[in-house]
């Protein structure tokens, strides 16, 4: 009886062997392809948590720099000087010793008389 388990056991060995190097590699080909999608899904959050970030900043940048702008108007005054170069241009219109030379202004610029 024992040759009988030993040649059962020659014979079932090898068949054995396949089997079971079959099943590790399905196993191990199993937990790769997991850890792969396990780093596919970490990249995609490193993707939006660095896009999220990149856009907070973005955003404190725009901020920062209106705000820099509207300080940089409080101390200028070129906004006065525009301003009151246009209105008196518009009172000048009014005057009557300025009225002759608006029209001829007007009229080098292409118009027919006053706009």
């Amino acid at each position: 009886m024992s040759w009988i388990t030993s040649l059962f056991s020659f014979i079932s060995a090898p068949i054995a062997d396949l089997s079971g190097s079959y099943r590790e590699r399905k196993r191990i080909a199993a937990e790769m392809a997991a850890s792969i999608a396990t780093a596919e899904g970490n990249l995609k959050l490193a993707k939006l948590d660095a896009e999220a970030k990149r856009l907070a900043n973005q955003e404190g940048n725009d901020t920062d720099y209106d705000l820099q702008v509207l300080k940089n108007r409080r101390e200028s005054i070129m906004d006065e000087i525009i301003i009151t170069v246009f209105l008196g241009l518009f009172i000048a219109h009014f005057v009557p010793q300025l009225q002759p030379y608006m029209a001829d202004g007007w009229q080098a610029m292409g118009y027919k008389g006053a706009p």
